[in-house]
């Protein structure tokens, strides 16, 4: 198995194992983007999948994050699983999925998650919570006889494809490892830092 391949299954096999744990909210993640003018921004997303190509998110095409990324693509995402005192940072470069790979990840999102995107303008400024809850009413009642939930326009997908990852694991009986993946013009390269 190659370097990076190893890489992603080692973040595959954390991600796992924080679930059969059962961790709350294992898929969940900090994402860091970078304006048009430098000033960096952090938030929590949750990670669709970890692919091939690198790791899955989605948002609505208005955020705050997607302009960000549209601006400069460049990103970094940290994962932290607290009991298994593992972490996960990703560093590279976010590109928008296609519209059919949207919508097949669209489809796996629970109906409740897919009504709210519906109902979030994330760009925009809210009146109130109550306004919020009720646009959520309006579009339950809207998509009420659905079968399926569409997939809104402004709904789309990014796949974030690593030139950095970083594995650090804490244990209590040996010394704590950190390993930092990088990708380099000859392929992947790993060495080991100090923590």
């Amino acid at each position: 198995m190659d370097l990076y391949k190893q890489a992603l299954q080692a973040i595959r096999d954390t991600l796992e194992e924080a679930k059969q744990i059962a961790l709350p909210d294992p898929m969940v993640m900090s994402l860091a983007t970078v304006d048009a003018v430098g000033q960096p921004s952090v938030r929590t997303v949750y990670l669709q999948a970890v692919v091939d190509n690198g790791l899955v998110f989605f948002t609505s095409c208005q955020s705050r994050k997607a302009i960000q990324l549209a601006a400069n693509p460049r990103a970094a995402v940290c994962i932290y699983c607290q009991p298994l005192a593992r972490q996960i940072q990703v560093e590279g470069t976010a590109w928008l999925l296609g519209e059919e790979e949207a919508g097949m990840y669209w489809a796996m999102r629970s109906r409740d998650s897919q009504v709210a995107a519906w109902a979030s303008g994330q760009a925009e400024l809210s009146e109130s919570q109550e306004h919020f809850e009720h646009q959520l009413a309006e579009y339950r009642q809207r998509f009420d006889f659905h079968r399926q939930v569409p997939k809104p326009q402004h709904w789309c997908g990014y796949c974030l494809t690593p030139e950095r990852i970083e594995l650090w694991k804490k244990s209590w009986r040996h010394p704590q490892q950190r390993l930092s993946y990088q990708k380099t013009s000859n392929g992947w390269s790993v060495t080991r830092v100090n923590p």
